[in-house]
């Protein structure tokens, strides 16, 4: 009989991807053919608001942090950076574009702090989503956080791979719908921004 010690098995508890990144489904795919032909404008109009009413409940339910300062810091982010992008020129653009450094970096902060799983993602989308008055391509990049989001809300974080790659087509069909709906064609301005997968 061996003396040698028993191999003790340590349980893994599954870890969280920061962001779903199927991206081979046709919504997927449409959403990358529409972009282009949307103004920067409209686009970032877009996914701020989206990532904001697709996600700010999912935090709230979510998150770990009782400082209410945190959530109306947030709320003031997401604002100007809607502001910003909504904004034609004229003295007051100025004045919302010195203020959007500041409030990218209150959201991403936030996000980054926040130990949750589903609410990081939440807030993350929201991040990448207000990041678009700056960095036009997060207006598709913060659909990969929502997903993660959508379906850490909807099933945790322990499921197999496959059912959030299907969550995640689901998640780019709706956005595919809306984007399509909220927005509209601008063939003098469009935002000529060519993504590939």
């Amino acid at each position: 009989m061996s003396n040698a010690p028993e191999k003790q098995y340590i349980e893994r508890k599954p870890k969280a991807r920061r962001m779903l990144n199927f991206t081979s489904s046709p919504a997927c795919e449409e959403i990358l053919r529409v972009i282009p032909t949307r103004s920067i404008s409209a686009l970032s109009c877009w996914a701020i608001r989206y990532s904001k009413d697709q996600c700010l409940g999912i935090f709230d339910a979510h998150t770990t942090s009782s400082d209410g300062g945190l959530r109306r810091a947030l709320d003031e982010s997401i604002n100007i950076c809607l502001g910003c992008a909504e904004a034609t020129a004229s003295p007051r653009t100025a004045i919302r574009r010195g203020a959007v450094g500041p409030a990218l970096k209150t959201v991403s902060r936030l996000a980054c702090a926040e130990t949750d799983p589903t609410a990081q993602a939440a807030a993350r989308a929201i991040s990448v989503a207000c990041a678009s008055v700056r960095t036009p391509s997060s207006v598709f990049g913060f659909l990969f956080y929502l997903a993660a989001a959508k379906a850490y809300d909807a099933a945790g974080i322990g499921e197999p791979v496959g059912f959030y790659d299907d969550f995640t087509a689901k998640v780019m069909a709706e956005a595919l719908g809306s984007l399509t709906s909220e927005t509209e064609p601008d063939p003098v301005n469009p935002c000529r921004i060519f993504l590939k997968l």
